[in-house]
């Protein structure tokens, strides 16, 4: 049989829940400010997208959100055969280095 949540209980859930919503030390940095270049493995630029999310969700080549991020990251050197990097990385990176 269930029992009835009492005042404190409610309010204790209620408090996790406004924490939670509000990202707390788990909250997920989207990258939305920073401008995705896709390139192909020789180093040209074939599309830049606004953000990261823009990238994984438009992207043709089956691209995901944790791939790009890594090669961004620069943690692998390419995904899905492309080569990906922040808009402001491009400019100072070759990207010959890279593949």
């Amino acid at each position: 049989m269930k029992r009835q949540l009492d005042e404190n209980e409610m309010r204790e859930i209620r408090s996790r829940k406004r924490r939670s919503d509000a990202g707390g030390n788990h909250k997920q940095y989207k990258h939305d400010g920073v401008k995705v270049g896709q390139y192909d493995l020789q180093g040209r630029l074939e599309k830049e997208y606004d953000s990261l999310v823009d990238a994984a969700e438009n992207n043709k080549v089956g691209a995901t959100y944790q791939g790009i991020y890594a090669c961004c990251k620069k943690a692998i050197r390419k995904h899905a055969n492309k080569v990906w990097r922040w808009d402001r990385d491009a400019s100072t990176d070759t990207l010959s280095n890279c593949i």
